[in-house]
């Protein structure tokens, strides 16, 4: 079996799909986005609905911490909101992929150093992100789909042992379901370099699954 097809076999076993699939179809997001950039309040609260479980769970994802990914979260639609003016749709995965970027870099942000990670300023949560929190439902969905699989816990252990780019792209990829356009601009890398570096991710994880006694022995049955 190639790299690529075991890793995705492996994913899909302990992750059927994304927890959160997008509702909106690319003309009705862009439409909402549009109105949104010219100061429209309620797009804004669109574009929140329609992201906020998405980011939140991508985050919880890669952090592990349900605290921690709320803040990176509150963080991450705080700089959407001040940069949204700027953003230029160019295809259907524009957003999709520009709204990752801005996670990919606030977790990444957490990881170099996690005592100096700034989170959002108190009054700016009040006076902007209000109403932006994690209920208890989607925190409870999130951390029981963790908590009861023992073997994602041992494939993020192994996906961390990835150098920092290959992580993104299984994550991106995997678990959060963007395809391969919407990956590149989330990385700000070509499409092509995308495929190549998700190929060498697929190869190095699949290695460390398949001959690590660490992990062999729950992945066995899943990729050889």
């Amino acid at each position: 079996m190639s790299p690529r097809a075991s890793v995705a076999l492996a994913c899909n076993i302990l992750y059927q799909g994304a927890l959160y699939a997008m509702n909106m179809k690319p003309f009705q997001l862009k439409a909402i986005i549009d109105q949104a950039q010219d100061g429209d309040e309620h797009s804004l609260g669109q574009i929140y609905d329609e992201f906020f479980s998405r980011i939140v769970g991508y985050a919880f994802r890669r952090v592990l911490d349900a605290e921690v990914a709320q803040d990176i979260t509150a963080n991450v639609f705080l700089k959407v909101l001040l940069n949204l003016p700027r953003f230029q749709w160019r295809h259907d995965q524009s957003f999709n992929g520009w709204i990752f970027r801005i996670a990919s870099n606030e977790v990444n942000s957490y990881f170099r150093n996690q005592q100096k990670y700034r989170f959002l300023a108190p009054e700016d949560a009040e006076n902007v992100l209000k109403n932006w929190t994690l209920d208890e439902d989607n925190r409870a969905k999130i951390e029981a789909e963790l908590d009861s699989n023992q073997q994602f816990m041992m494939l993020h252990k192994a996906v961390r042992r990835l150098r920092p780019k290959h992580q993104e792209i299984i994550h991106l990829y995997y678990f959060e379901h963007l395809p391969h356009r919407a990956v590149a601009e989330a990385m700000d890398m070509r499409e092509g370099a995308v495929r190549t570096a998700m190929h060498r991710a697929q190869k190095e994880l699949k290695q460390t699954l398949t001959t690590d006694p660490e992990f062999k022995a729950y992945f066995e049955g899943a990729i050889l």
